[in-house]
């Protein structure tokens, strides 16, 4: 959206309790999505006090429901074969605990709608006029008082509005605002477009979001890998030169700040060995592997060289392949943690919905 002279308006997305809840205070694919697009874009994550009030309970009692099912299903496993292995569940103070972490780690992407006396009794006298997103049959004052956030803030930015609420559309298929709602928009001149999902406004958060340099990411590797490269070259009597081609391939991960890469580097090569001139064509050395990059800071975190491979054409002109595996972790017993690592590629413009994985 354009403002006076050109000025482009900021942007944020309001998300309802709702959204939050079901992408699992954002930590699924689609959550870490919505992250990296208001991250990569400049945007912000608004919160009105009264969504946030709500968060901590509704997640608590969800959390609760999950912890339920998980019983239940080991006393069946118990009933079934006599016996089950101990396991430990969060208490309630852990998880609430959980939530306030969660909150103060997207701090700097959050913009806090404060619910001021003014919210209150506009939303109070929607709610008595029967007035969207209140009705005769649903009295909404929580809707009509994040509507009445929304607008607020909407002076200094446009809003993108993420809610499944049937009481802010003008219809089932959930596509466009209420007649009213639309009305106070274009009265008080501001904009709020709304979303059924987080996947829809992905949709179009994402044919604004600037495409990763690919280039540079790849270049950081491979300054990161120089050192290693050289001894593994060298084995063959080859020194790596240029940098010729690369494959990046990006994924989403819960820091919107972080993308977890796989890659495939293709290098030049000199053969620095004694054997006779023409005996080993056209050097290269490839490096595959993967690694996390961190788009602010544009270094290379926990670079994983998986396998390299030394390649040359002989005097009758086949090619020669030289190579190997690299173990660079191992796995330990124990409680696992979760990685935050989505096999979902970023998505280039226009292409989301082939891009994501289903949670």
């Amino acid at each position: 959206m354009m403002g006076g002279a050109g000025v482009v308006r900021p942007q944020s997305v309001l998300l309802d309790t709702n959204a939050w809840i079901t992408d699992r205070l954002l930590r699924t694919a689609h959550g870490s999505a919505l992250l990296y697009a208001i991250k990569r874009s400049g945007m912000k994550l608004a919160l009105p006090e009264v969504v946030e009030g709500e968060l901590a309970a509704n997640t608590i009692d969800a959390a609760n429901v999950a912890i339920d099912s998980i019983n239940k299903g080991f006393r069946c496993i118990q009933s079934i074969i006599g016996s089950y292995k101990a396991y430990k569940l969060p208490t309630e103070a852990e998880i609430s605990a959980a939530i306030g972490s969660r909150l103060l780690q997207l701090d700097p992407l959050l913009v806090r709608v404060p619910f001021t006396i003014e919210h209150a009794k506009s939303a109070l006298r929607r709610v008595n006029e029967q007035r969207a997103p209140s009705s005769m049959k649903r009295q909404q004052f929580k809707d009509c008082a994040i509507w009445e956030g929304a607008l607020s803030l909407a002076k200094e930015c446009d809003i993108h509005l993420v809610s499944n609420d049937g009481d802010f559309y003008k219809d089932k298929e959930k596509t466009s605002l209420d007649g009213t709602l639309l009305r106070e928009c274009r009265d008080s001149g501001v904009t709020i477009t709304p979303y059924s999902s987080i996947e829809q406004c992905l949709q179009h958060l994402f044919k604004s979001v600037p495409a990763l340099d690919e280039a540079k990411i790849a270049q950081h590797i491979h300054e990161s890998l120089a050192n290693k490269v050289a001894d593994i070259s060298a084995r063959y009597d080859f020194k790596p030169a240029d940098l010729t081609h690369f494959q990046i391939h990006a994924f989403l991960t819960e820091d919107p700040d972080v993308v977890a890469v796989n890659y495939s580097l293709f290098l030049n090569a000199v053969d620095t060995g004694t054997a006779p001139d023409g005996t080993r064509q056209d050097p290269t050395v490839s490096l595959f592997g993967k690694c996390r990059y961190n788009l602010s800071h544009e270094t290379v975190q926990e670079n994983d060289l998986e396998r390299s491979e030394c390649e040359w054409r002989d005097r009758a002109g086949n090619t020669q392949k030289r190579g190997g595996f690299y173990v660079t972790g191992v796995i330990m017993a124990g409680t696992p943690t979760v990685p935050y690592r989505y096999e979902t590629e970023i998505p280039r413009a226009g292409s989301w919905g082939q891009s994501l994985i289903s949670d």
